[in-house]
């Protein structure tokens, strides 16, 4: 191995340290370099989804939504802005009006709340993980274990990035998992203006992701932008023991107060989030049960309707 193959190497080892923040610690495969390349058969995609679905057209569609919050910034000049957006020039997106919520959503949503008071006294985050992979069933759960194996090994990036757009065609961007997964690759790739804009996707729909909290922070420091990178530092999720506690660095000792602050803005936000969508949905449909039982795309759902989000 000459020296130039050594630097890539190490380069690569140190963006893939940084990127397991955007992601599960059960979910994560060591670097290439140091296991044995996965069989091929895990790369391929059904021909029913190569069929039907134009990776172009999809990363098109994306490329627009990440650039419609730029051109929709000189637009709102003058206008009022919420606390985060006021003191933040790094919180600009727009996006997609959102779907009308079912009822399995709402119950999903009230689930997830539960979970994130439980983060006070104990470490819910993989309990939160797997119920943010159970959003759409699982067939998109599947898709998501695919794409983490895919983006292990460079070789495989592009692959990755198909599947993670397919997932984006079939079920949009209020499926915020593959968002943050593709936010995850772009960072490994560089692409850093991209990835930054997707961690802005996820934490516009669901301000309490810390997964995304702490990956926008690595963005922001492979861009070099050191205040942005302050900015969101300042919002991730706390550590679970005070800092005072000894000895340093223990999981044991007094509950850290600003994980209970962070988790009681979590809570509002989520709550408030909930009633959101109800007015939404109340106002364009009736109540949520009686959309729910007309929802029209019930070919894969009723196969993924028994372990969904659970």
């Amino acid at each position: 191995m000459n020296r130039r193959t050594t630097i890539e190497v190490f380069l690569f080892l140190v963006c893939w340290k940084h990127s397991q923040s955007f992601l599960p610690s059960q979910t994560l495969h060591p670097p290439p370099f140091l296991v044995s390349r996965r069989s091929s058969s895990t790369c391929r995609t059904s021909n029913d989804d190569e069929n039907d679905f134009d990776v172009e057209i999809a990363r098109q569609q994306l490329d627009k939504l990440i650039k419609k919050g730029e051109e929709s910034k000189k637009k709102k000049e003058g206008k009022e802005y919420s606390v985060s957006r006021l003191i933040s020039p790094y919180y600009e997106i727009t996006l997609p009006p959102p779907p009308p919520m079912t009822a399995m959503e709402r119950d999903r949503r009230l689930a997830e709340i539960k979970i994130i008071q439980r983060l006070t006294e104990e470490d819910a985050t993989d309990d939160l993980w797997e119920l943010w992979f159970n959003e759409r069933g699982a067939t998109a759960r599947d898709g998501l274990k695919q794409a983490d194996q895919l983006m292990s090994d460079p070789n495989t990036w592009k692959q990755c990035e198909m599947v993670l757009l397919n997932l984006l065609h079939k079920h949009g961007v209020y499926f915020v998992e593959p968002v943050n997964r593709l936010a995850t690759l772009y960072y490994l790739q560089g692409r850093y203006d991209q990835s930054f804009k997707l961690c802005q996707v996820v934490l516009e729909l669901k301000p309490w992701h810390f997964g995304a909290l702490s990956g926008i922070v690595a963005v922001c420091i492979g861009k070099g932008d050191r205040e942005a990178a302050r900015f969101w530092a300042d919002r991730r999720l706390p550590n679970m023991v005070s800092a005072s506690s000894f000895p340093p660095f223990s999981d044991t000792g007094a509950v850290n107060p600003r994980r209970k602050e962070w988790v009681e803005r979590a809570v509002h936000d989520a709550a408030e989030a909930l009633l959101a969508a109800e007015m939404r949905t109340a106002k364009s449909f009736g109540a949520p049960e009686d959309y729910y039982s007309k929802s029209e795309n019930s070919t894969d759902s009723e196969n993924d309707m028994s372990d969904e989000w659970q």
